[in-house]
């Protein structure tokens, strides 16, 4: 769409006004930044020129911002004229010709990395249930008495339950009544960084169940979780799995793709799901290395706070890439770091039994469900080097 802006107008005007609740903006001195209207997302005036109807090649864009209170932006802009604002030219850059200002110094060597969707053959988006209330629960016990209610009761036990586009609750309800292997298909989904659940994993009973993919993860694997995008200023987007995973699980305003380390065969083999051609050129410089390496590696160089730092910019706007590895040495200590890291993050590691708290009075340790809104950064990353 900027391209197609760019081609119709010969200048471009934009006065970014921020004031964006969802990203939780600042001032660049820290102080509060408000919105111009009572809404959550960021405001800001547009001025398109069009100079003759015989346009060649593509527009100039002028960006300006104001920061700060709703009521010193109102004064600013009752002041301004177009010809006194002082703009900056943008220089944009395909294929996104992006209308801020955007520092992509580091564009050629972040370049010669290999970007995640491109190692790993097949990805898959995650799990949409559309009806989270129902279909996913702490208790697996919980969830089978729901649906055995759901089977005597019909739509009388949930009257707010639904049709959606691609969901239909009486054809669901008649198929949950001739299912004979209910049980078998609760299965565990790592709903949230951390917070693994029970989900009833029927194609039926979900709007976006992901059967084209999502079911290698119901076998022995593991898998990396990771946003296309990041909305707000820093990147913190990554996870590791062994469960299936729901849509939120990396982002709560973006969907979260899984990619599997291996891909089951119907006679229970496996095979690596990691492209050979990228395979090749990394064991160039490590030499035989295992699927798991490869994931710790990447895993490392994602969670390290120097490269996100630098491709701040590329990892909001699509997969991240990862550099090739300098030499042997740097990739194994590298993988040491990130399998540490994993293990961590799939709570398989034996210094999570080193417990620091403790309950001061006796319970169940039982703790109220999350909303389907709660989401939880890792904005810890290792201190490694990329």
């Amino acid at each position: 769409m900027r391209k197609k802006l760019l081609e119709t107008f010969d200048d471009i005007y934009i006065v970014d006004l921020h004031g964006s609740s969802k990203k939780k903006e600042t001032a660049p001195d820290g102080s509060k930044d408000e919105n111009v209207f009572n809404i959550q997302q960021g405001v800001a005036i547009v001025i398109f020129v069009r100079k003759s109807e015989k346009k060649k090649g593509l527009g100039k864009v002028w960006h300006t911002e104001l920061y700060g209170k709703r009521a010193d932006k109102f004064t600013v802009l009752d002041n301004s004229d177009i010809k006194k604002i002082k703009w900056q030219k943008i220089d944009y850059k395909e294929p996104y010709y992006f209308f801020v200002p955007k520092d992509f110094g580091a564009s050629e060597k972040y370049e010669k990395g290999f970007k995640i969707d491109e190692l790993f053959v097949k990805n898959v988006t995650n799990i949409v249930t559309s009806r989270d209330f129902i279909a996913i629960d702490f208790d697996k016990g919980v969830l089978l008495n729901r649906l055995k209610s759901l089977i005597e009761q019909g739509r009388n036990f949930i009257p707010e339950l639904k049709n959606t586009r691609d969901w239909n609750v009486d054809t669901a309800i008649e198929e949950l009544k001739s299912d004979n292997n209910i049980s078998e298909k609760v299965q565990k989904i790592l709903y949230r960084p951390f917070d693994t659940r029970y989900i009833f994993y029927a194609e039926y009973f979900l709007d976006w169940p992901r059967m084209e993919l999502m079911p290698q993860m119901l076998k022995s694997n593991i898998g990396l979780v990771s946003t296309r995008q990041v909305t707000g200023n820093d990147f913190n987007h990554i996870l590791v799995t062994k469960w299936i995973t729901e849509y939120k699980l990396g982002s709560h305003d973006r969907n979260s793709y899984t990619f599997p380390l291996y891909l089951y065969a119907r006679d229970g083999s496996k095979v690596s799901n990691l492209k050979k051609e990228i395979v090749a050129e990394i064991e160039k410089i490590t030499g035989k290395i295992e699927p798991e390496n490869i994931l710790d590696y990447i895993y490392a160089v994602l969670y390290s706070p120097i490269y996100r730092e630098k491709y701040k910019e590329f990892l909001k706007i699509d997969f991240p890439r990862v550099p090739y590895p300098g030499d042997k040495d740097k990739f194994k200590k590298l993988v040491a770091l990130g399998c540490e890291l994993r293990e961590l993050h799939l709570l398989e590691s034996p210094k999570l039994n080193n417990f620091i708290t403790t309950f001061p009075e006796a319970g169940n340790d039982w703790h109220a469900p999350f909303s389907s809104d709660t989401f939880v950064h890792i904005n810890q990353p290792l201190a490694v080097r990329a």
